[in-house]
């Protein structure tokens, strides 16, 4: 979120005010949805979200006048803790006068008991091809010393480099970052600040929280990372745990995702469970025989047991390590929608796309109809432009469908 979101647009306010609409009796399903379009509006237009769900009504049945209460609380609240922390850094000399890396020998930097790499946009797009950064990391990696990193801040491990083996210091190492998607909803996204997929392709085993924008910490031998600033607070206690102060209290619990992360227990999320465990023939079975798909984006329809095989069959040959993680859902009397991110490590040909042996992330909807025990019809749309833009192609290969017996 930038300053004037924050400071201008009221942006914070949105969960205060997601909260109020549950009080007031609104669905948890429908008042997310209906917020989140109100915080879009105020994003892409640079309007006062108050002034927005004033004008479009969208958190009914709160009035402006509990809107802006609520905005207020917040703002009250963040100004009280920016007065606290301001002081409290001011307080300490040592933040006050920092040190320029390359003035540290080695000795200098094994002085420190630990690190801790921040967010920001800079770290990811500056610190990660540092020389100086990557000279400290490898001391402190060598010497076990706890190394904590937030949001976009891991981005930074990769000036470590390569070890003597040509392998980098942290491959093989499970952490978090902040995710793809959560760098795409930032105000001027570019491929170059996306962490997740530049840690992944250096051989880092990224693990995304239950939901974005929601605290998730991943520990692994010296690295603690959290994947956003909501994380903040959990890094914060691993790390002074893991240097043993004493009297260090645990963080509060995080608040549950506002949707998505799990699988719905539908026949759209026994789908997406079974292509997800790679088990092609159970995700088939749950066709009706005589069902049709829809491949929009492809211009491919017909039958399920040859269209839809050998795209499936396709997709999963393609991407071994393919992970369906759901973002939104919808089920009703007949019909389902199921909103999707899927993603994989590209390492067989792929729509037009040669081998690539690089992460791969695209956004897709569902809409699956029913008989309340198969699956009768499936439509699946994305925006094909941004997949292209992901396998680095300008045309797409269609794949030839294979004819399979009944």
């Amino acid at each position: 979120m930038t300053r004037s979101q924050w400071a201008e647009l009221n942006l914070p306010a949105a969960r205060s005010i997601h909260a109020a609409m549950i009080e007031a009796g609104v669905p948890a399903l429908d008042a997310w949805p209906r917020l989140g379009q109100a915080v879009d509006i105020a994003r892409r237009t640079g309007r006062d979200l108050a002034e927005v769900l004033a004008e479009t009504r969208l958190a009914d049945p709160l009035d402006p006048g509990t809107v802006q209460a609520e905005i207020e609380q917040v703002s009250a609240e963040a100004g009280t803790t920016a007065e606290a922390t301001a002081a409290a850094i001011g307080a300490e000399p040592e933040l006050n006068a920092p040190s320029a890396l390359a003035t540290l020998t080695e000795a200098g930097v094994l002085a420190f008991d630990a690190l801790l790499l921040p967010g920001g946009r800079g770290v990811c797009a500056e610190l990660g091809a540092d020389a100086e950064v990557g000279r400290v990391l490898r001391l402190l990696h060598a010497a076990g010393r706890p190394i904590g990193a937030l949001g976009q801040g891991p981005a930074a491990l990769l000036a470590a480099g390569p070890r003597p083996d040509g392998h980098w210091w942290f491959e093989g190492h499970r952490l978090t970052a902040l995710s793809n998607d959560e760098a795409r909803q930032l105000p001027g996204a570019a491929e170059a600040t996306e962490p997740e997929s530049a840690l992944k392709q250096a051989g880092a085993l990224f693990e995304e929280g239950p939901g974005s924008w929601t605290a998730h910490l991943v520990t692994d031998r010296e690295l603690l990372t959290g994947q956003n600033p909501e994380s903040a607070g959990p890094v914060a206690h691993a790390l002074l745990t893991r240097l043993g102060l004493p009297g260090c209290p645990p963080p509060a619990a995080p608040a549950p995702p506002a949707r998505g992360g799990q699988l719905p227990e539908t026949l759209g999320g026994r789908l997406a469970h079974h292509l997800g465990h790679r088990d092609l023939d159970s995700a088939l079975a749950l066709f009706d025989p005589a069902a049709t798909v829809c491949l929009e984006p492809l211009g491919l329809d017909g039958p399920v047991r040859t269209v839809g095989r050998s795209f499936l069959g396709q997709l999963l040959h393609a991407f071994p390590d393919l992970r369906l993680r759901p973002r939104s859902g919808f089920a009703g009397d007949g019909a389902e929608v199921l909103e999707l991110s899927i993603g994989g490590t590209q390492f067989a040909a792929f729509l037009g796309a040669p081998e690539q042996r690089r992460h791969i992330e695209f956004r897709t909807a569902w809409v699956l109809d029913h008989d309340g025990e198969r699956i009768t019809a499936w439509d699946a749309r994305w925006c094909h432009g941004l997949l292209l833009r992901e396998l680095g192609v300008q045309h797409t290969a269609l794949p030839e469908p294979i004819e399979v017996p009944a």
